[in-house]
C-alpha cells in the first residue's frame, strides 16, 4: 500500500520527484538523439476537414505520410500557415498516390494546407517524438531503459535532499555522472557517428 503518511517523503511526493526527473532525462536524451522516443499514430481523415488534434503526448513532428498506398507511403511536407491553399501537388512515382499541399502545426492541431476531399479511417500516419507517460503509482515503470533507472533514483534522491535542506553534492555528482553516461550511449547508437 502507498505510504502517504511518512514524516520524511511520502510515496506521492517521491512519485512527483520521479516524474520531474524523468522529464529532465527525456529532454537530455532528445538533445542527444532526437528520434530516440519516436512513435507513430494514424489520423482518421474526414472529407472537408483540414485540422486534426495532435496526440496528447505529442512533443515534436518528425514525418507525416499519406499511407493510403501503404507499401509506398507519400511524404506530406511541412509548410507554413501562409501557404494554405497554395502548395504544389506531390506525386509518388512508385505508388501513384497524389497528395495536395503540405501541413503546418498550430497549438495542438495539425492542419493540411489543402483540405482533404476524401474520408479514410487511417489515411495519414504521424511519426512524432512523444512525451513519456508519468508514473502514477510505485508499481508503474518508466520508459527510460531499465539499465538507466539508477539515474532516476539519484535524481529523486537529489530532489528529496534538497527538500529537507540537506547537502546534495554527492547526489548531484552521481546524477550528473550517470546522465553523461546515458547521453554518451545514446549518441553512440546513431549510425551517422563514426566508430571509436
Amino acid at each position: 500500500a502507498a505510504d502517504n503518511t511518512s514524516s520524511f517523503w511520502t510515496d506521492a511526493l517521491l512519485t512527483t520527484y520521479h516524474n520531474l526527473v524523468q522529464q529532465e532525462v527525456q529532454q537530455e536524451v532528445i538533445q542527444a538523439f532526437e528520434d530516440h522516443f519516436v512513435t507513430s499514430t494514424n489520423v482518421s481523415v474526414v472529407n472537408g476537414v483540414a485540422s486534426y488534434t495532435l496526440p496528447a503526448d505529442f512533443i515534436k513532428m518528425r514525418r507525416v505520410e499519406d499511407i493510403r498506398n501503404s507499401p509506398n507511403p507519400t511524404e506530406i511536407v511541412p509548410t507554413t500557415i501562409n501557404q494554405r491553399g497554395g502548395n504544389p501537388s506531390y506525386f509518388s512515382l512508385t505508388s501513384g498516390a497524389m497528395w495536395q499541399g503540405g501541413y503546418y502545426l498550430a497549438g495542438n492541431q495539425i492542419t493540411f494546407t489543402d483540405t482533404p476531399s476524401f474520408t479514410d479511417a487511417s489515411a495519414i500516419r504521424l511519426h512524432y517524438v512523444h512525451r513519456l507517460a508519468d508514473v502514477t503509482a510505485m508499481t508503474s515503470t518508466s520508459e527510460i531503459p531499465t539499465e538507466h533507472h539508477r539515474l532516476l533514483v539519484w535524481g529523486i534522491v537529489k530532489h528529496a535532499l534538497f527538500q529537507q535542506q540537506s547537502d546534495t553534492t554527492l547526489a548531484n555528482a552521481e546524477y550528473d555522472k550517470l546522465l553523461a553516461r546515458l547521453k554518451s550511449l545514446i549518441e553512440d547508437r546513431q549510425i551517422q557517428r563514426s566508430r571509436r
